[in-house]
Formats: C-alpha cells, structure tokens, sequence
C-alpha cells in the first residue's frame, strides 16, 4: 500500500478501477459533508459521496424554524454502521 500526503485543495486524485481510496481529515463540526468532482459531467455520472461527520456524539439541535426531519435515516438510526471521520467508496 502507498500512501501519499497531498494538498487536496489543488491536487487531483487519479485512480484505475478496481480500486479503494482513504481519506484521513480532521472533522471539526458534526453534519454531513458533501465531496464532490468540480466537472459537470463527472459529477452527474455521481462522482459525489457524502460523509457522515459527528455521528458519535450526535447532531446540533436545529432552530425551531426549520422543518421536523425527526423521520430522516440519521436521527432514527441510533447506532450507525459508519465510523465517524471514514471515507467509504467503491468502483465499478
């Protein structure tokens, strides 16, 4: 296994299928964090993964304003299957 220190603010990722890719980063504020391909076209083919950042200790109380999604997969899910601060991906 190789592993590689890189600037991902401007420095791309290039794999060949089959193939996996770790991502080990510092999580500061619990919420989902969408990762996504700036290129149109790689984006709509789904190049896009979300990762799931504070499940452990669990999500801020929203204001009062905002819409009861008391139903969603994250708040009824009281033990999730993902680890906190992983990248988890697959190819095709």
């Amino acid at each position: 296994m190789m592993c590689y220190r890189i600037d991902t603010y401007r420095t791309p990722t290039a794999l060949e299928a089959p193939a996996c890719l770790a991502v080990r980063y510092e999580a500061i504020t619990p919420g989902p964090v969408l990762v996504h391909c700036h290129i149109d076209n790689h984006l709509q083919a789904g190049m896009a993964f979300v990762i799931m950042q504070g499940l452990d200790v669990g999500f801020p109380t929203p204001p009062t304003e905002v819409a009861d999604v008391s139903h969603s997969i994250v708040t009824s899910n009281p033990e999730p299957t993902l680890k906190d601060g992983y990248v988890y991906a697959t190819t095709r």
